[in-house]
């Protein structure tokens, strides 16, 4: 019986950690396989912790600060002039908790989880920007949609506009996983591959999304130098 535990703990694992590297490129598809796949990530999650007794995690200060945040905004929502709008975005809100423990606990406790999770967001963020370019410089991207605004880009999102925000949330954890995972890929051509990206924010037309990626390179740069 403990062997089968152990072997359902493994295949639920890996599973997760599966998932968790398709995750970048489901949220470049739209929001249904996005929010698909964290769903089932956080509920293979509490399998986990039902199997491994991992639920000394959710003890933890973060977890509490959430779900102090989380009922805040829950009562609040008994306030708001639309009660049912405002508790539907409120109420499921918990999920993002149990996905943030989840990624946490799969890097974690995967064997090179770190390093194929780093891969995947390279390979992913790749070919978004390959193919911002690509619409930047043809006016189409490589499916031959044109762009919706001739001061925009859209890119692989089409016509919701959100290249530069996508570049902006993604490229962060990129970096922070460079710094961690060494040696995996030549600096350099890292260094090269973020300043792509970051022009390609600007080219974007997202504003917004280019004073926070600079704000973010601003501050992360004394690592790139040890300092």
């Amino acid at each position: 019986m403990e062997l089968k535990e152990k072997y359902l703990y493994h295949k639920l694992l890996l599973f997760s950690s599966l998932l968790l590297f398709l995750f970048p490129a489901a949220q470049v598809s739209g929001p249904l396989f996005t929010d698909l796949f964290l769903i089932i990530m956080s509920c293979l999650f509490l399998l986990i912790c039902r199997h491994d007794n991992q639920f000394c995690l959710f003890k933890s200060s973060y977890l509490k600060i959430f779900i102090f945040f989380w009922i805040y905004i829950n009562l609040t929502s008994f306030f708001s002039d639309s009660f049912f709008l405002s508790i539907k975005s409120t109420l499921p809100y918990f999920r993002f908790c149990l996905f943030s423990v989840a990624v946490c606990y799969i890097l974690m406790n995967s064997k090179n989880c770190v390093k194929y999770f780093y891969i995947s967001i390279f390979v992913t963020l790749s070919i978004v920007v390959f193919d911002g370019y690509f619409q930047f410089f043809t006016g189409k991207n490589i499916f031959g949609f044109s762009q919706p605004r001739p001061d925009r880009l859209g890119g692989l999102f089409f016509d919701e506009l959100i290249l530069g925000s996508y570049i902006q949330k993604i490229l962060p954890i990129f970096i922070t996983l460079f710094v961690i995972s060494k040696n995996i890929i030549n600096k350099y051509y890292i260094l090269l591959f973020i300043a792509l990206a970051y022009l390609l924010v600007f080219l974007s037309g997202e504003r917004a999304s280019f004073i926070l990626l600079s704000f973010y390179l601003i501050l992360i740069t004394p690592f790139f130098f040890r300092i």
